[in-house]
This record gives C-alpha cells, sequence and structure tokens, in this order.
C-alpha cells in the first residue's frame, strides 16, 4: 500500500450508535499525528458527531457516501491507507465496500458476525487481497475477538497441538441495538429464501480456506440439550453467538496450518448454575432461542419483533453500557499429552457496544499503522487472531481487558 495516501483511517457507519462509540475511542486514543475521516450517509449527522467528538476531532475529514455507490465507494478508498466499518447489516450492504478496498489496495476491518458475509467476502476478495497485500479482518468485536484471541493465546500457552477447546460464557451484562436487530433479522430471513444459506449456517468449516483440508471430528453442532459436561466440569447450554464465534475460530486454525491442532474439536457454550436448576435455565434458554429463530422466520412476526426491539440508531443506556461486563473461559487440552489449561478472558462495559468500540478501535489503530502479523497470513480475508495476534491482545491489556492462562493439573 502507498504511504502517500490522504487519509491513513475512514470509519464508516459513523453515525450509527456503535459507529459513534468507535468515533469517541478513535477520538480518545489514536495518535494526533493519525489523518481521520467519518463516512456516511448524511453530512449534516457526521458534522453533529464530530462536533460531539471535541477538539481532537476537529479536523477529521466528512465523507458523504452511500454504501451502494460503487465509485464513491471506490474514491473513498483510494485516498485512504485503511477502512473500517460498522454499517450493517453487512450481508445486505457490506460487500461493495470490501470489493472497493480490494480493487484500491485498501486494509479493511469490520465488526460483522454474518457468517454469510463472510464467506461472500472470502470468495470475492481472498486470492486477489492476497496477490496485492490487502487485508480484509471481519469480526473485530465481541464476535469474534475474545475467542479468537483467547484460543490463539490458550493453544501458545499449552504448546502443544489441542486436541479439544471449549469456551464456557461466565456473568455477561449487555443490552442490544437497533443495528444488531437488523442483522439478526437479515441473516434468518437470507436462511429462510436460500437454501444454500442455511446449508451454510449449518457447516462448522464455513469459513475455511479449503472445506476439502478439513478434518472431520465428528459432530460439532452448536445447539444441543442442556446438560453437565465433565471437561469443563459445568453446566451447559447453547450460546447464541458460537454459530460465528467457532467458524472464525476454525478459520484462524486452518489459515496458521492447523497450528492449534489438526484434530482440535471447538465449541462454545453458556455456563449455567449448577443442578436440576440450571438444566430448567439452560432448557429454557434453548426454547428462547428456537423461538426468536422462529418467529424471525416469519415475515409477519419478524416486523413485530423488529417494533418491540431498538429501532436503527438505537442501543443501551450510557449506565447499562458502563455497568456492562464479560467474562468467559476456554478450557483446553493438548493431544497425546493430556496437558490442560484454561484462558480466562473479561473485559469492562457492554460487551457488544462499549467493550466492542474498544475492541475494533484498538484493531483500527494496528490496521492503520500497517502492522502486519510476521506470518503466511499477512494478506488476504483474515481473522482477528491472524491479522493482529499478541499485538492486539497486548493493547487490550491497556484498555480494560484482561486475558490470563492457568495451569491444570
Amino acid at each position: 500500500m502507498s504511504n502517500r495516501r490522504e487519509l491513513d483511517l475512514v470509519l464508516m457507519g459513523a453515525t450509527g450508535f456503535t459507529g459513534r462509540l468507535v468515533a469517541t475511542h478513535l477520538a480518545r486514543h489514536a495518535p494526533g499525528t493519525h489523518r481521520i475521516g467519518i463516512a456516511g450517509r448524511s453530512i449534516s449527522r457526521l458534522r453533529e458527531v464530530r462536533e460531539l467528538l471535541g477538539a481532537r476531532a476537529s479536523r477529521w475529514e466528512l465523507i458523504e457516501v452511500d454504501s451502494s455507490d460503487n465509485d464513491r465507494l471506490r474514491q473513498m478508498a483510494a485516498r485512504t491507507r485503511a477502512i473500517g466499518s460498522t454499517a450493517g447489516p453487512f450481508d445486505a450492504i457490506g460487500l461493495p465496500l470490501v470489493h472497493a478496498c480490494v480493487a484500491e489496495a485498501t486494509d479493511y476491518a469490520d465488526i460483522t458476525g454474518e457468517t454469510t458475509f463472510i464467506r461472500q467476502s472470502i470468495n470475492l476478495a481472498h486470492e486477489r487481497a492476497i496477490a496485492n497485500g490487502t487485508r480484509i479482518v471481519h469480526a473485530c468485536g465481541f464476535d469474534s475477538v475474545p475467542s479468537d484471541l483467547g484460543t490463539q493465546f490458550l493453544a501458545s500457552s499449552i504448546g502443544e497441538p489441542l486436541a479439544r477447546a471449549s469456551l464456557v460464557t461466565g456473568e455477561t451484562i449487555g443490552g442490544f441495538s437497533g443495528g444488531t436487530v437488523a442483522s439478526m433479522v437479515a441473516i434468518v430471513d437470507r436462511a429462510r429464501r436460500d437454501p444454500e444459506a442455511r446449508a451454510l449456517l449449518s457447516d462448522p468449516y464455513a469459513l475455511s480456506p479449503d472445506r476439502s483440508t478439513e478434518p472431520d471430528p465428528g459432530n460439532q453442532t452448536d445447539f444441543f440439550a442442556p446438560g453437565f459436561d465433565p471437561f469443563t466440569g459445568r453446566m451447559l447450554a447453547p450460546f447464541l453467538m458460537a454459530p460465528i464465534n467457532t467458524r472464525v475460530v476454525r478459520r484462524s486454525n486452518s489459515l496458521q496450518q492447523w497450528i492449534y491442532g489438526k484434530s482440535l474439536r471447538y465449541s462454545e457454550a453458556m455456563g449455567m448454575p449448577d443442578g436440576p436448576a440450571g438444566r430448567l435455565m439452560g432448557f429454557g434458554l434453548l426454547a428462547g432461542i428456537a423461538g426468536l429463530g422462529a418467529a424471525l422466520a416469519v415475515p409477519p412476526l419478524a416486523h413485530l419483533v423488529e417494533r418491540i426491539l431498538p429501532k436503527s440508531g438505537e442501543g443501551p443506556s450510557p449506565d447499562l453500557q458502563r455497568r456492562g461486563r464479560f467474562s468467559l473461559t476456554i478450557h483446553g487440552e493438548a493431544v497425546g499429552s493430556g496437558r490442560r489449561g484454561r484462558v480466562v478472558v473479561t473485559g469492562d462495559g457492554d460487551p457488544g457496544y462499549s467493550a466492542t468500540s474498544r475492541m475494533f478501535g484498538e484493531a483500527l489503530l494496528l490496521l492503520s499503522d500497517d502492522y502486519r502479523v510476521d506470518s503466511s497470513t499477512s494478506a488476504g480475508v483474515l481473522t482477528p487472531a491472524t491479522a493482529f495476534g499478541a499485538a492486539l491482545r497486548e493493547r487490550l491489556l491497556t484498555r480494560g481487558f484482561t486475558f490470563a492462562y492457568h495451569e491444570q493439573v
């Protein structure tokens, strides 16, 4: 990429709920020398956002662009070293910006949790991005940074190929935004209309570079009957974010030539209280997930859900964002030796918004500084672990997150 670009970083979707939070993080923590622009459909709303950010953002450039305007997207991409996007639903509107970034050799990152969109991006851009040295990095928020960086840290700490790794959530407090709701509706609607999308969403290796080279360690379903798991020692129930996080972690493993273990079985679940009460809560949660999915698959009910839940641009209150937090533990066991360990990842602030804005903001600062992991995964459609690795984890340690490894006897 040329160093003679006019801007170092452009944030697309800066007027949305999450976009404003990311812009706030950049205004506080980006180097004063960084040349930043914010982009969206309304110049007046962009101006309002910039004014709220204070003096450090007073010189940020405002870029009016629509996500469907291919020419304007390419013009924007040609002027900057990197673009970060919070503008979703990505499956509906995100691909033209990826196309523009690859065409102009501009690095790109986003916070999507949409498997179908990432698969389209891989098909469109992976080989072309490798050819011209561009990095396209998806899933740089709560889905899937803790899972991806946590598993990478676990594998490097144990130091041997893993036979299995299981993520279990701990206490998590957070809320929904209108953007999250819109993405959920878009994913379910796509699956309802498209048999190929349904098949893709059920494939544990949906995001793999080459599906034919992946192992077949048996059933790896994300939805199961709640119950006690001897490996983690916890009562478990299905986790709503497992269908995206597990695919991202498996892609990271494959892109790195299965450095975590060729036969690795990776799973994610929600931790429940012990005993019959925990099992009952788990079945209630499973019924809730199934009911929400069924409702979103029926257009009239989906419209009703959208009316009840937050609208676009809305999200958790500032108080909930401050009070929010998350904790998760990734348990691992090595092949052969049976050596075991666990990584505990925690973060302050609402996971999907306050925490995500810090994760994404720090990823964008690495991206716009042209930081590259010294490996074969320096270009292409990447994951947070393969694009940034330990460098992002170390930055997050200074932003209210912890990653702690514990050996298990």
